[in-house]
């Protein structure tokens, strides 16, 4: 019974950690446009909590000593008395084609949201496209959607042990 009453509370709370957070609904994000060339750039607006600074962070943006936060590129904002903010940020004619996760920090913690970024060639640039794919181009997970799977993955193999585990002590007191 106790290990069924701690595989019943660890699958809660893996689902606990994948449900979005209410905290998030007061936040908004929003990357413009949604798909751009290297060497271009991008609006980030949103609103977060008022009279604050606040970071959009990509590995998609201008990454140098005055676009950086905690190794990742990053565009600084700051907020008004109503929360709003807007920045722009750059992306790199260097950067490689593909889609790219989009967040923010805002007073000191995670907005909670991930947008995604799309960046296509650079006007003129040959498209790569990933080895051994057969020339197409391949799909990616965000790390929000790679959390997710991995904590409904735990919460699998969680239930599965504890029915291994009922099953046996079943057997043994029979």
């Amino acid at each position: 019974m106790r290990r069924l009453l701690f595989v019943t509370l660890a699958s809660l709370s893996a689902l606990w950690f994948v449900a979005p957070s209410a905290a998030s609904a007061s936040v908004t994000f929003t990357v413009t446009p949604a798909s751009t060339p290297a060497g271009s750039s991008v609006q980030i607006s949103g609103t977060c909590a008022a009279n604050t600074a606040g970071y959009a962070l990509s590995h998609a943006f201008l990454h140098d000593a005055t676009h950086d936060f905690a190794g990742v590129g990053a565009a600084a904002f700051q907020t008004d008395a109503a929360g709003n903010f807007a920045v722009t940020a750059q992306v790199p004619a260097s950067i490689t084609p593909g889609q790219y996760d989009v967040t923010g920090r805002c007073g000191g913690g995670n907005l909670g949201i991930t947008v995604q970024l799309t960046v296509t060639a650079a006007s003129g640039a040959p498209t790569a496209v990933a080895a051994g794919s057969g020339g197409q181009a391949g799909t990616t997970t965000s790390g929000a959607e790679r959390d997710q799977l991995l904590l409904a993955g735990v919460g699998v193999v969680l239930v599965a042990a504890g029915g291994v585990g009922l099953r046996r002590r079943r057997r043994s007191t029979h």
